[in-house]
């Protein structure tokens, strides 16, 4: 009796899922930061507002969703997340004191992960049966 072959873990699987995990912390405080500000303005003031909110909440918005891309695609998701969050930063430095440091962190997760899963080189075992599956399901 053959046993069917078990599916090889990625060695990146644990922090795949821990940037997962503080990522959807991040995505739901950011979304919940621009609901709040949002909320908040005055619409009749907008106009009156410092542009940097604006420019925030825009950057904002692109951190959450690069944070969501990185759930299929890391390092882009990871990229975009970062250079969003930097920009951020710069702009407002404030957010360096807040809960929005939970974004540079899951897409650092993202990254190293990212970054791990394309250097590691798949096993001959692994590849092998691979091979088989594909070649008795054609």
């Amino acid at each position: 009796m053959n046993k069917p072959p078990q599916p090889v873990k990625k060695k990146t699987e644990p922090m795949d899922w821990l940037a997962r995990i503080v990522s959807v912390l991040a995505i739901l405080g950011g979304i919940t930061a621009i609901v709040d500000v949002l909320r908040v303005l005055n619409l009749e003031v907008a106009a009156q507002q410092e542009a940097t909110l604006f420019i925030g909440l825009a950057l904002l918005l692109i951190a959450i969703i690069g944070l969501a891309l990185a759930w299929k695609w890391r390092l882009p998701g990871a990229v975009t997340a970062l250079v969003a969050f930097a920009i951020m930063a710069i702009v407002n430095p404030r957010v360096l004191s807040s809960l929005h440091l939970l974004i540079p962190v899951a897409a650092i997760l993202f990254l190293v992960s990212g970054l791990v899963a394309s250097k590691v080189p798949t096993s001959p075992v692994a590849e092998a049966e691979t091979s088989k599956e594909e070649a008795g399901g054609k």
